[in-house]
């Protein structure tokens, strides 16, 4: 396989920033930012522009002149009549962003994004706002795996899916039916290990008015590394380990 070059580096920034690429493409990418400032400069702003999508009120429905400036800058408007996949990937992604009000995970620190270890501090995004947007390629992403989860004993109607890359550190959590809880409490999504230790995936307690309720899940590490994954019931803040009643599980 050839070197990828600079332009093709750079109509793939957009994918890149969404975390659509598959892992040899990624690679070619960092290379070539590496090597490039400008498209380091250009990522940042394909990343900003992301950001601030992302963080658009829900009802709020983007301008079209918005829409139009965001997919020229980020490139997924291509000479007629030959259309991009990206593009409409982008527009499917604007358009659904207002639905999921997606309960955050507490791990709200704000970093710098490094590009696959090369150290680069390109742009300064919330932890939050990066996983968001990781969390919603995944929707579009046909290679995720989605693991199905059982209500337990506290929430028995409750369903639910978990999305991620089996590589990845970043998840989605879509649940139906959970039941709403009190303001000390705060359901506990664990991440569980062959040894059945466990890290903490995320905590939230807010459901949506039609009982759905959507979760950016961060972890440790990569999801080939759990075998299975439980939401308890724990006290505000969280807990090192299970200490409340089940909610959903993979487990049968």
């Amino acid at each position: 396989m050839s070197a990828m070059s600079y332009e093709e580096a750079r109509e793939l920034l957009a994918a890149y920033a969404l975390g659509a690429l598959s892992r040899n493409e990624r690679a070619a990418v960092e290379a070539q930012l590496q090597a490039s400032a400008e498209l380091r400069a250009e990522l940042a702003e394909h990343l900003q522009a992301l950001a601030q999508l992302t963080m658009a009120e829900p009802e709020r429905e983007l301008p079209s002149t918005m829409k139009a400036d965001l997919l020229a800058r980020i490139g997924t408007i291509p000479a007629p009549p030959k259309r991009s996949p990206l593009a409409g990937l982008l527009e499917r992604l604007m358009r659904d962003v207002a639905i999921p009000r997606f309960a955050l995970v507490t791990a709200g620190l704000v970093g710098a994004l490094a590009l696959g270890g090369l150290g680069y501090r390109v742009v300064q995004l919330s932890n939050q706002q990066i996983a968001q947007q990781e969390a919603m390629a995944l929707l579009a992403d046909a290679s995720a795996q989605a693991r199905a989860m059982r209500g337990r004993p506290f929430a028995p109607n409750a369903t639910g899916t978990i999305r991620f890359k089996p590589d990845g550190m970043v998840g989605l959590l879509e649940a139906r039916n959970l039941p709403v809880l009190e303001r000390d409490k705060v359901y506990q999504l664990w991440l569980v290990y062959p040894d059945n230790t466990r890290d903490t995936g995320a905590l939230f307690n807010s459901t949506n008015p039609d009982g759905t309720t959507t979760v950016v899940v961060v972890a440790q590490k990569p999801f080939s590394t759990y075998v299975h994954f439980g939401i308890s019931v724990e006290p505000a803040g969280g807990m090192p380990g299970p200490t409340g009643p089940g909610a959903l599980s993979t487990r049968g």
